[in-house]
């Protein structure tokens, strides 16, 4: 899902438990910058390949990029026009499908070999003027182009797959040989080409070892913004840093994105939660993501040489092509803000939906943390989102070998008897201990609320569930009023975001609309039409109705993006957001409980039905979403959800 951050999985679960237990050795120091810089692998180890295509629209500055745990740095040290270039490992590359590969077959593109002109020179102008001199003598026949070895420049000629043939070369080029030293040269291990592509040709090549890297920055118009352009169409602002990866079956180009921690954020909202979603919560997770960062400075550095990764693992980051005004005014408007437990970087936990409450950390994953307790969170209007309620059926057997090539080598191949949850977290309904006993008597008990969601992944959307064979009868509850108010003043709508129309029809009534194709019906908890009471939960993937005003669309699906929210300001004259405390805030959430009973296509088969979709831990996506679309800023839905924190600027962490 790209706007949901999705239930992390088995790795992300071991990161919490480690980050729990030695979190302060990541974050970043009190007294730091407030926009500082960090690094992002975008691609690497046994997802990076040997070239790495980059565009953009007014060439590229090229630089030494150095990345150490205490500096991050740029240094101009040349300029290429050309507006798409790759960075490749510099050995023989043959091209196939557009890429280059390394010794994919005989037929070279680009060759490890080159022609050194001149031997070492001490200024980027001697090393342009020392270019243009070779050219002039070679002519055409050969590329001619710089390289950075070493923290000096070389002229280089020509990219020849052999020795020999680059000697053979070198022989024709007799006013070269006279005019300047010459000498046949390799590659090394950290040796990178930049390529043009359309032509096959060298443009430079760098090697500097591991005491810095190829740096390539966009060349800006002075108007906008420039970006690198990724072959998949990524758009990264910043430096992208290039690295020769070698390991006993791999030789590949890592790139790492170099960007200030705010622009980052502009880049992690769209693919956390979408770019459509109203401002409030936009401001929540642009401090929650900093928050992140702040805390997770140097997370992968140890292991991959850079701080955060791209994936959910940390979190969504494609650049910022997704990027509009109103991220950025987010981000702006909560510039350096982070949440913090005394004085301290606060664990920030977050997921997609709830279920109506959260679990606590000490029962997802170990240790207690007074701000990541278990809270009722009855606004959250979790029934009308995809995948907010859910079930599914697996077979005896199926689960078994489900179970078995997880891990649980215990249980055999053949079939579970029996599904037993043995205990709950605290009062909420998230399962924290569960026992699998398969047909020899065989039993496999599981706990924790996060351990019980990965054992089950491929069934369970969270541990906020409950099981039966044959059938079961799940309880959730549908919000039908919201009323919010701050400190004593009503704020936002008098309704949920997506209010339902339970009240006028039963749950399981059918509902038949007239669309363009013909009479469809479906039932009322599966979708929702806008009427003139706003949107009400009546369910189908499309249907529409003939109105005064002609032919509209009046029924959608609710899908992320696809069904932007009420724009809502928060009223919050009375105060200034940042004086606001949980006391000043009030909720009253009218809500209907509905059950459903769920029967299988064999009474051996088991059900498993839940609500909510992630760990459960920390702040609902979408439950900050309603109680933004309700009129709640920013800090008191942060408050909320993390009872005791406070909003600081990132400075003033302690270290």
């Amino acid at each position: 899902m790209c706007f949901v951050l999705a239930a992390l999985m088995l790795l992300g679960s071991l990161y919490y438990v480690i980050a729990f237990m030695a979190y302060d050795a990541y974050a970043l120091e009190g007294g730091t910058q407030t926009n500082p810089l960090i690094t992002v692998g975008i691609s690497y180890g046994e997802d990076a390949e040997a070239g790495w295509e980059a565009t953009s629209t007014h060439g590229f500055i090229l630089g030494k990029s150095v990345i150490t745990d205490s500096v991050r740095s740029f240094e101009e040290i040349w300029e290429l026009p050309n507006r798409s270039v790759t960075v490749a490992i510099d050995y023989n590359l043959s091209r196939y499908g557009g890429a280059y590969h390394k010794e994919f077959n005989s037929n070279y593109a680009i060759g490890m070999y080159h022609i050194e002109a001149g031997g070492v020179i001490y200024s980027r102008s001697a090393a342009e003027t020392a270019v243009e001199n070779v050219r002039s003598l070679i002519g055409g026949a050969y590329s001619v182009f710089a390289g950075y070895i070493n923290g000096t420049y070389r002229v280089y000629v020509g990219d020849f797959s052999t020795r020999e043939k680059a000697e053979t070369a070198l022989n024709g080029m007799t006013a070269l040989r006279s005019s300047y030293a010459t000498r046949i040269i390799g590659t090394g291990n950290t040796t990178v080409s930049v390529i043009d592509h359309s032509s096959n040709t060298v443009l430079f090549e760098y090697d500097c070892g591991t005491d810095s890297y190829l740096g390539l920055e966009p060349i800006s118009d002075g108007y906008e913004t420039a970006y690198t352009r990724s072959s998949l169409n990524y758009l990264y602002p910043g430096v992208m840093v290039f690295r020769r990866y070698i390991s006993d079956y791999l030789d590949v180009i890592e790139a790492i994105n170099l960007v200030d921690m705010e622009t980052y954020i502009t880049g992690v909202l769209p693919w956390e939660i979408g770019n459509l979603w109203a401002y409030e919560v936009q401001r929540v997770f642009a401090i929650a993501a900093r928050t992140f960062v702040a805390g997770n400075s140097r997370r992968h550095f140890r292991e991959s040489g850079f701080d955060i990764c791209p994936s959910q693992h940390c979190q969504a980051y494609r650049g910022c092509s997704r990027t509009n005004e109103t991220v950025i005014g987010a981000v702006m408007a909560t510039k350096g803000m982070v949440v913090s437990y005394q004085g301290k970087t606060a664990l920030i936990a977050y997921c997609s939906s709830m279920g109506g409450e959260t679990v606590a950390v000490k029962d997802a994953w170990v240790g207690h943390l007074d701000y990541l307790t278990s809270i009722k969170t009855p606004w959250e209007q979790y029934a009308d989102y995809e995948n907010g309620v859910w079930h599914f059926e697996v077979s005896p057997y199926t689960l078994a070998s489900y179970l078995y090539n997880k891990g649980y080598t215990q249980l055999s191949s053949g079939y579970i008897s029996s599904v037993k949850i043995n205990s709950f977290a605290g009062d909420t309904g998230y399962v924290y201990s569960i026992t699998f006993t398969d047909s020899q008597g065989h039993s496999a008990t599981v706990t924790s609320t996060d351990g019980v969601r990965n054992a089950l992944q491929r069934y369970v959307h969270s541990a906020n569930f409950v099981v039966g064979q044959g059938s079961v009868t799940q309880t959730y509850e549908v919000v039908t009023n919201l009323e919010v108010s701050i400190a004593g003043v009503a704020s936002g709508p008098t309704g949920p975001a997506y209010p339902d129309l339970f009240d006028q029809i039963s749950l399981d009534a059918p509902v038949t609309v007239i669309t363009s194709e013909g009479i469809k019906s479906g039932t009322s908890d599966t979708l929702v039409a806008i009427t003139s009471y706003g949107r009400r939960a009546i369910t189908s993937d499309s249907a529409s109705v003939l109105t005064a005003s002609g032919y509209e669309t009046l029924v959608e699906k609710i899908k992320e993006g696809t069904l932007p929210p009420p724009s809502y300001s928060p009223n919050i004259d009375i105060l200034n957001p940042g004086e606001l405390t949980p006391t000043d805030l009030t909720v009253n959430a009218q809500t209907k409980s509905v059950s459903k009973t769920h029967y299988a296509s064999s009474s051996e088969n088991y059900i498993f039905a839940g609500k909510g979709f992630g760990h459960g831990v920390g702040l609902s996506q979408y439950g900050a979403l309603d109680l933004a679309n309700a009129g709640v800023p920013a800090e008191l839905i942060i408050s909320t959800y993390f009872p005791g924190t406070e909003l600081i600027n990132i400075s003033q962490l302690k270290h």
